[in-house]
């Protein structure tokens, strides 16, 4: 009697899906790749792609989420400690680098996310996970101001969304193959937090009290947990 042949099951052929249509995704946009190109790439039919995602739009909703997820995992890789801004700010800077580097094409789909804007849902989507992140770096920054490393007299707003656009030139000099931020020495990421964080340091640092030591342990956890920020 012939061996029966083991098939993938739901798990795996989920995930097969997820990666093909990431890689479909990413190099082609949203617009352009099809369901069908997902499939082929995955090595199923186009009817089991619909089996797991009720159409395109879901899949593609997936996707972008667990790429983010992927690029919030990367970022805190080593964990990088909470009750040290310069030190957290340029391990982060790394991993972000470091993620670049090993993942193009799920970089190149979270840029994409500009791309899908004229679909409300897509749109919402996104505005929320781009939220989840910006409450998270702020909370961090909120307790790195607490402890005086950042002056009083700094706005929260404006560190974060400074500490994003260095990110996202990071990502964009990556991408142009442009030599400004080296991988592995870091050097040009390093002198950027250092330079960074110079100016906006308060003149005594605290130690970390208890409850703002529980208040990051449960931001770590709630990344941990989720996989990621949703």
């Amino acid at each position: 009697m012939p061996e029966k042949v083991k098939r993938p099951g739901g798990k795996v052929r989920r995930k097969q899906i997820i990666e093909a249509a990431t890689e479909e995704f990413g190099k082609k946009n949203y617009h352009w790749a099809t369901t069908k190109e997902i499939a082929d790439r995955a090595g199923v039919s186009e009817r089991t792609v619909f089996f797991y995602f009720n159409n395109k739009k879901e899949l593609y909703k997936n996707v972008f989420e667990q790429a983010f997820n992927d690029f919030m995992q990367a970022v805190m890789r080593a964990n990088p400690p909470m009750d040290d801004f310069r030190t957290f700010f340029k391990m982060t800077g790394r991993n972000l680098i470091s993620f670049i580097h090993e993942n193009p094409v799920k970089v190149k789909l979270l840029m994409q996310g500009i791309d899908v804007m004229e679909d409300p849902e897509l749109k919402e989507d996104f505005m929320k996970m781009m939220d989840a992140y910006y409450k998270f770096v702020h909370s961090f920054v909120e307790l790195a101001q607490q402890r005086g490393e950042i002056s009083k007299d700094a706005s929260l707003d404006a560190v974060v969304v400074l500490m994003a656009g260095v990110y996202v030139i990071a990502v964009y000099a990556e991408i142009l193959n442009l030599d400004w931020f080296r991988a592995p020495e870091h050097d040009e990421i390093d002198g950027i937090v250092d330079y960074f964080i110079d100016n906006i340091t308060g003149a005594e640092v605290k130690p970390m009290s208890p409850a703002a030591r529980k208040d990051a342990a449960k931001l770590r956890n709630e990344i941990k947990m989720k996989g990621g920020l949703n």
